[in-house]
């Protein structure tokens, strides 16, 4: 003898069965995921961790694209009196900047502002800027890129500084050639100075 099914039995039927389809498409046409897995833990300890030579400027790595398989690289960077970066632009990545002491000096659109110790600086890629300290003190930031990578620039220039003198007269098309290489980091595009001072 055939069940007879009543009409609210019907239609809850037909809508687990809809339900159950729509399951098992959504489950079908997801896409893979890409074989990136998860960076680990990490808890670093700044103080053991010694800075680059650069003149006027020390770097020290935090974490590099190595160890958060790619998404960032943080270092803290200390810029001495009278130091500065070209004009530049990074078109494949964000940059940030807090400040922790001193005053930075960055200039992009047209306008020069001074950040004391507290600010947050957030750079778009494709953002013209150079930043540089224009004070009397040294001025200590922590610099935020992603996705990482912009380490293999920062080391191979300053592998370059520690092997040649800024008054040999290779010297400058050197340090070009180390742009050249790694302008997907970043592209140099000319110099700049400050509207005012700190």
């Amino acid at each position: 003898m055939p069940y007879n099914l009543r009409k609210p039995e019907v239609n809850m039927l037909a809508r687990s069965i809809r339900i159950t389809f729509l399951i098992l498409l959504s489950v079908t046409f997801v896409p893979a995921q890409s074989n990136v897995t998860n960076p680990p833990f990490l808890i670093v300890d700044t103080a053991k961790i010694d800075g680059s030579g650069f003149v006027n400027q020390s770097l020290k790595f935090i974490v590099t694209a190595a160890e958060t398989g790619g998404r960032m690289t943080v270092f803290e960077t200390t810029e001495f009196p009278g130091y500065k970066t070209m004009w530049h632009r990074h078109d494949n990545c964000e940059e940030t900047f807090y400040v922790l002491e001193g005053v930075l000096t960055v200039k992009s659109g047209g306008k020069t502002h001074h950040a004391p110790a507290g600010s947050f600086v957030y750079i778009a890629r494709g953002t013209p800027h150079g930043q540089g300290n224009f004070s009397d003190r040294p001025v200590r930031f922590i610099t935020t890129v992603t996705p990482g990578g912009i380490e293999a620039l920062f080391r191979e220039r300053n592998q370059a500084m520690k092997t040649i003198k800024p008054t040999d007269p290779t010297f400058a098309s050197r340090l070009q050639a180390i742009r050249d290489k790694h302008r997907y980091w970043a592209e140099t595009l000319g110099t700049w100075e400050p509207d005012s001072k700190p």
